[in-house]
């Protein structure tokens, strides 16, 4: 089973996004904030396959806390860590695309 660490700032929109996930047979953790998305992160226990970032707001204030999690993920140890999904309601223009793939996440406009 895949685990996925699911960070949203809104909480019923995680829930229902989280309840779908489930359905299709993956284990879902919801951060209550990006601090605690962090330390999920940096323990590695358990182990995440993907990391799903809403963001709610427009998507240029999330890249520093996309950068954060990325770090956050491969700082204790040498391996690559989880895959990014960085999901956004909102379309971003193709250079924000860009610098989310340089972050090493994967844009999804949902």
């Amino acid at each position: 089973m895949y685990r996925v660490l699911l960070v949203d700032q809104d909480a019923n929109h995680a829930e229902r996004l989280a309840s779908r996930l489930r359905q299709h047979g993956l284990a879902v953790s919801i951060a209550e904030g990006i601090p605690e998305a962090r330390r999920c992160l940096q323990r590695r226990i358990p182990p995440f396959e993907l990391v799903l970032v809403v963001a709610s707001e427009m998507p240029d204030r999330w890249l520093g806390v996309l950068r954060a999690l990325v770090q956050a993920s491969r700082q204790s140890c040498m391996c690559l860590g989880p895959l990014f999904l960085f999901v956004t309601p909102t379309k971003c223009n193709p250079h924000m695309r860009l610098r989310i793939e340089h972050l090493g996440a994967r844009y999804v406009h949902e």
